[in-house]
C-alpha cells in the first residue's frame, strides 16, 4: 500500500491497468479490506471503470470466497445503469457454484435470457461441471443436451471439463460416451475446416 501511495503523492498517472494489478495484489495476499478500499477509491478518482475494472473485481471477489460481496457489487452496478456483459455473469455463476450455491447458481442462470443475454460455452460448461461435480449426473446431461439445443457449440474445455468430473465421480461408462462424441466432434470440425466450411 505504501508503494501504491508514493505512485499517487509523486504526481504519477493512476489508471485502471495500475489499480487492478493493485487490486489483485491485495486479493493474492488475503487483504479484502486493502483492495476495496483501492477499490472504493479508483470508483471516486472520475477514472471511467470498464469492463475489465469490473471483471477483475468480481472475479477476485469470487475466487477469495467473497461472493456475497461479488454479489452486492454486481446489484450495485445494475441499479447504477452499468452495462452488464455475459462474461459478468459468468464469473457470478462460476462463484455460486464454487461456493456450493448451486441453486442460485441455477436462477442466475435461468433469468440470462430475461435479461437478454445468450447463455455461452463457458455458461454452460460452468454449469454442467457443478451439477457433476455435486452427483447430479441426469440433471448434468439436460444441462448439456440443452446447450446443443440451443446451437451453443461445446468445444475441447467443455469436454474436458465434463470427462474430468465423470472420472472423479466414477461413472467410467458415461466418460467413455463422452469421449468418443468429443473425438467425433473434432473429426467433424477439422473436415469442414480441410473442405473450407
Amino acid at each position: 500500500m505504501n508503494l501504491f501511495r508514493e505512485i499517487q503523492h509523486k504526481g504519477l498517472t493512476l489508471d485502471t491497468v495500475v489499480y487492478i494489478t493493485v487490486l489483485q495484489g491485495f486479493f493474492s495476499v488475503g487483504r479484502y479490506p486493502s483492495a476495496r478500499e483501492v477499490f472504493d477509491e479508483l470508483q471516486a478518482s472520475g477514472i471511467k471503470l470498464d469492463f475489465h475494472t469490473y471483471c477483475a473485481m468480481l472475479d477476485e471477489l469470487c475466487k477469495t470466497r467473497h461472493v456475497g460481496k461479488a454479489l452486492q457489487l454486481f446489484h450495485s452496478m445494475e441499479a447504477n445503469g452499468i452495462d452488464h456483459h455475459i462474461g459478468m455473469y459468468n464469473i457470478i455463476v462460476d462463484g455460486l457454484c464454487k461456493s456450493g450455491r448451486l441453486d442460485g447458481a441455477r436462477n442466475l442462470f435461468g433469468n440470462l435470457y430475461m435479461k437478454g443475454f445468450d447463455r455461452n460455452v463457458t455458461t454452460y460448461t460452468t454449469m454442467v461441471a457443478s451439477l457433476l461435480s455435486e452427483g447430479l449426473l441426469t440433471e448434468a446431461k439436460e444441462f448439456f443436451e440443452k446447450m446443443e439445443e440451443n446451437g451453443c457449440r461445446t468445444d475441447s474445455v467443455t469436454y474436458n471439463v465434463i470427462l474430468q468430473e465423470l472420472l472423479k465421480g466414477g461413472h467410467y461408462d458415461d466418460a467413455i460416451v463422452y469421449h468418443k462424441e468429443m473425438f467425433t466432434e473434432i473429426d467433424l470440425d477439422s473436415k469442414k475446416f480441410m473442405d473450407g466450411g
